[in-house]
């Protein structure tokens, strides 16, 4: 990246500088919390996992959490075809509403699961 700001602004007889900052810190979801959310998924009635998965780099505001605190971030199916699979933060990206009704049922799943009785 420094070579060619140095080779465009010299072209154009300026002086350039490139400046690079770490912003984000990656979402790296820890074992316990990983391990809870699978068996929380697991228990919804017609739900697929797939546990195996491999990483996905994510940017993340959810990782200065895991800093603090352990945790995992995990996917609800939201789509992976259309409108329903693009960046949350796409202007084409729609929520798909028909998943609901599995947030629901994971996120209460994980409530009556992990706290004590």
């Amino acid at each position: 990246m420094r070579e060619i700001v140095a080779g465009v602004t010299a072209a154009h007889g300026a002086q350039g500088r490139v400046e690079y900052e770490r912003e984000f810190v990656p979402t790296v979801n820890t074992a316990e919390e990983t391990a809870a959310a699978v068996a929380a998924a697991g228990a919804i009635n017609g739900a697929r996992i797939d546990a195996e998965h491999a990483p996905i780099g994510f940017s993340e505001d959810f990782a200065r959490f895991l800093e603090h605190c352990p945790g995992c971030f995990m996917l609800l199916g939201n789509g992976s075809e259309g409108h329903h699979a693009m960046p949350l933060h796409n202007p084409g990206y729609d929520f798909n509403d028909a998943a609901i009704p599995w947030g629901i049922a994971y996120w209460t799943t994980l409530v009556h699961q992990r706290l004590p009785t």
